[in-house]
């Protein structure tokens, strides 16, 4: 580039490189880009300490951290996170330090079995969750299986109730999450599932709950997400067959193998999935592990497809379906 390097600018280079933020540096040496500056002070042997802090900045660390989070601390001070949390660290107020000894061990006896936002609002008000996270990962401790951490029903309630009269709107599955409430699971584990819950407080469930739009609602209430799902539910319902819809693989099985894999229909001691897409390759993968799950852990496995669901007079559903015609299937 057709820059010039003059002694004056050689100098402010030298004096200010150290520690000066690149917007001021660039201004100063009316350098059009921060690599120009970076390959003089190469030359020049100069080395730049991307930590430093002036007294002012490192009060404001200190008499903030706890209070906002780390991220917000460096987005203010126009520093990097790890700036910050080594900054934290020379001044000893890191994460780890700031837990006593008798905090660690009430956090290792608890962490596994609540909620980072019930652990804080109980037992460490003065935290922030990006603390708490870092000195569970710290003491190696951590849900002991996915989704077995604990709510105050009552919270969930309030907390639901309070979003839905303030945004007049009933949130779906898939939003959930997004919007900081406790996943689909949660609400299954407590009220049997989120529609369930929705129905138990007076609103009505969002037609998309699991982030997909339903495409049948049998006349029994049963939400299908396909039209051929709900050709086979109502196959059931025809034929006064008490069915589960959704039933978990975990009921059956260790959650650790089979995750929140679910069941499209359970009848007795039969369990009914329909494969609709067994021909994609990606789809196809999952079919197997389920088939393969249910031969290992000797369950009763009805699989149908599409071809399932074309004959004339249903003769083919009626066919793979005729075990659960008996009484006691």
């Amino acid at each position: 580039m057709n820059y010039k390097w003059t002694p004056e600018r050689i100098e402010i280079l030298k004096n200010f490189y150290n520690y000066e933020d690149w917007d001021i540096m660039m201004k100063i040496l009316e350098v059009p880009n921060k690599s120009t500056i970076m390959c003089k002070a190469s030359s020049l042997g100069l080395k730049r300490q991307i930590y430093f802090y002036t007294q002012e900045q490192k009060e404001f660390i200190a008499n903030n951290y706890g209070k906002i989070k780390n991220k917000d601390i460096a987005k203010y001070l126009n520093k990097t996170l790890s700036s910050v949390e080594t900054m934290l660290y020379k001044l000893n107020i890191s994460k780890s330090k700031s837990y006593s000894e008798e905090d660690k061990q009430l956090l290792i006896k608890i962490y596994p079995y609540y909620t980072n936002k019930y652990i804080i609002k109980n037992f460490f008000p003065n935290r922030t969750k990006n603390s708490l996270i870092d000195i569970a990962k710290k003491l190696g401790v951590s849900y002991k299986l996915k989704g077995v951490k604990w709510y105050d029903k009552e919270t969930l309630i309030s907390d639901f109730k309070k979003f839905v009269y303030e945004n007049k709107y009933v949130p779906s599955c898939s939003d959930l999450r997004v919007l900081g409430f406790p996943s689909e699971a949660t609400y299954r584990r407590y009220f049997g599932s989120y529609r369930k819950f929705v129905l138990s407080i007076g609103f009505t469930p969002n037609i998309n709950l699991f982030g997909k739009s339903y495409s049948c609602i049998c006349e029994d209430g049963t939400l299908c997400f396909s039209k051929s799902e709900g050709k086979i539910t109502k196959f059931f319902i025809k034929n006064k067959i008490d069915f589960k819809k959704e039933e978990l693989y975990s009921n059956h099985m260790p959650y650790e193998e089979c995750g929140n894999r679910r069941f499209d229909w359970m009848v007795g001691k039969y369990f009914i999935e329909y494969f609709g897409l067994s021909e994609k390759p990606y789809y196809a993968k999952k079919m197997k592990e389920k088939i393969n799950l249910c031969k290992k852990y000797n369950l009763k496995l009805i699989c149908l497809y599409r071809s399932d669901l074309v004959s004339k007079n249903d003769r083919k559903l009626n066919l793979k379906l005729n075990v659960l015609l008996n009484k006691n299937p």
